[in-house]
């Protein structure tokens, strides 16, 4: 009597393999059909979607990626010829590279590179910190990068560095922000004033006392006085009490393709922080101490 083992494979679908009898052959003896079937077996797992080979991530080429028109340096910049670079720039580009994946750049508002995702016009959008509201219509991946939000003051207003161990020690203050950042954690605590549409310009309010404490990111802060787009005279800093470290992901489309990028980027960010790509690409810009060079 013929015996088969009914497998059911993703994407594959039911194979059945014949088990001999071990009388068949004699004890411990495999079959041909047994060792034929293992082989088909093992074929198919290796082919599954989850294996993705560069056959299959080509498919996916060109990606759009919609990149917000207000730069975030160091992890977002361009050069004279309007070509992106910086830290999310370099490590996305790694990882579809290695993909053979070509990326074609956009930029847009803020608002617009969420919208593209929405209409499915972009297939990436990098740059993205956490929202319940951006998961109705993206994937987000895994982390990569994060940065410290620090709450930058006049000394000729806190002669000492203010002490805020709690979201309710801001009360009284008034907090400026940037416009289209995300503030969630603040909701129902504080009010920011977020009519900066840059952060040079947050600070000129900082500056000229038409705001208290400005938050900001640590890295972001710092490059910007490197390039001397922004004066840190006479300012201090303190580490935020509501959101002092911020993770930043990668938005894709939510479909399968969307999906499939997902999976590239998430298992690409494992590699590059496992042969060191990515602490080498985070010093390049922003040096062992994680700070840009100039405020080591």
């Amino acid at each position: 009597m013929k015996i088969e083992m009914l497998v059911t494979i993703p994407h594959v679908g039911r194979l059945a393999l014949p088990i001999p009898k071990c009388s068949d052959h004699g004890p411990g003896w495999p079959s041909f059909p047994l060792i034929a079937g293992l082989v088909v077996l093992f074929f198919c797992l290796g082919t599954a979607p989850w294996a993705e080979k560069p056959a299959r991530a080509q498919e996916l080429t060109p990606v759009h990626v919609g990149w917000e028109e207000a730069l975030k340096p160091p992890y977002l910049m361009v050069d004279d010829q309007g070509r992106p670079h910086g830290v999310m720039v370099d490590m996305l580009e790694a990882i579809l590279q290695k993909n053979q994946i070509q990326a074609i750049h956009h930029f847009f508002p803020w608002k617009r590179c969420l919208y593209g995702l929405q209409e499915k016009t972009l297939d990436i959008v990098p740059n993205s910190s956490f929202t319940d509201e951006r998961t109705q219509f993206a994937w987000y991946t895994n982390s990569f990068y994060k940065t410290h939000l620090m709450l930058f003051y006049r000394n000729d207003l806190f002669p000492s560095p203010p002490r805020f161990h709690t979201p309710e020690d801001l009360k009284g203050y008034r907090l400026g922000g940037q416009l289209g950042f995300n503030y969630q954690e603040y909701k129902g605590i504080v009010d920011i004033e977020t009519g900066s549409t840059s952060v040079e310009a947050l600070f000129l309010k900082l500056h000229y006392g038409r705001v208290d404490l400005a938050i900001s990111q640590r890295e972001v802060v710092f490059w910007l006085a490197r390039e001397g787009r922004l004066s840190l005279d006479g300012l201090g800093m303190v580490s935020d009490p509501v959101c002092p470290e911020r993770d930043f992901h990668v938005l894709t489309v939510k479909n399968e393709r969307g999906a499939r990028l997902r999976e590239i980027l998430d298992r690409g960010l494992e590699t590059l922080r496992a042969d060191g790509t990515d602490h080498a690409i985070h010093k390049n810009y922003l040096g062992e101490a994680g700070l840009p060079y100039a405020a080591e």
